[in-house]
């Protein structure tokens, strides 16, 4: 085989069309960046300036997220906060009560605070995230009984119960526009509309705007007697890598995480 090759990268964003591939071939590959740069491999893509609309709100329609959506925004570099309720600027959760907490049969529901939930035309995109010990799960809303307040979720068939789940855990919602209140959140629609609400001081008009649209940047494919060894990654950032939980919701439990990752590595070494 080939001796230990260096690759000098330049500054700037690479724009990845899928993820790169190393395999035992590879075995001594550097990738570099070069003195001072700031380089970036990106699974994201520039999105055009959106248009002001009322009430501080700006919007622009992205017919590809139909099919291919995404749960992560970047404005100017810096992470926008997916429309939730209550917002992460206030006190961070909700807490569930004693009374209706059910998992069974691929679905659950629970009865929440007065206030904590409403009705919206979009409340089956929205998502329940349940923050416990050792682990987060997120389940779509199917039912809201605001009479007796109770909110139903599904979840994956064969989930009996959900680990640490009861009174006083900390759950909040997101994904619906009705929760679009705060500055520096953002909501995407299911027919593709894509609705800002900025931080103060900040142009979107003149904004660099960027989605993820890879789920991998990085796939080491190694195979037994043959692995992936000694590659080195110097210098380089590793950015806007998208995640797509199953459609009966993702449990979260302890040190399994079954989504995949940016960077993922199968029979690797050195």
């Amino acid at each position: 085989g080939r001796g230990p090759v260096t690759v000098e990268m330049d500054g700037g964003s690479y724009r990845l069309g899928g993820p790169l591939v190393f395999t035992a071939a590879d075995r001594g590959l550097r990738l570099v960046a070069k003195r001072g740069a700031q380089t970036v491999l990106s699974g994201g893509r520039v999105l055009p300036a959106p248009t002001q609309a009322a009430g501080g709100r700006w919007s622009v329609v992205l017919p590809w997220t139909k099919a291919q959506p995404f749960r992560q925004l970047f404005v100017n570099g810096r992470r926008y906060t997916r429309a939730r309720t209550p917002n992460a600027q206030d006190p961070w959760f909700w807490q569930l009560s004693k009374s209706g907490a059910t998992v069974e049969q691929g679905a659950g529901r629970f009865e929440y605070a007065a206030g904590a939930l409403a009705t919206a035309a979009d409340l089956n995109e929205a998502e329940l995230v349940f923050i416990r010990l050792w682990d987060l799960s997120r389940f779509r809303i199917t039912a809201l009984d605001e009479a007796k307040r109770l909110v139903s979720f599904a979840v994956p068939e064969g989930l009996k119960g959900v680990t640490h789940w009861g009174p006083k855990k900390p759950w909040y919602a997101e994904g619906s526009l009705s929760f679009l209140d705060a500055p520096g959140e953002w909501h995407l629609s299911a027919d593709g509309v894509l609705t800002i609400l900025p931080l103060p001081g900040e142009d979107l008009s003149r904004a660099e705007l960027v989605a993820p649209v890879l789920q991998h940047l990085v796939n080491l494919e190694g195979r037994p007697g043959a692995p992936v060894r000694g590659l080195s990654f110097e210098g380089l950032s590793f950015l806007h890598a998208d995640w797509a939980p199953p459609a009966e919701g993702y449990a979260g439990p302890q040190a399994d995480l079954g989504i995949g990752g940016a960077i993922e590595g199968e029979y690797v070494e050195d």
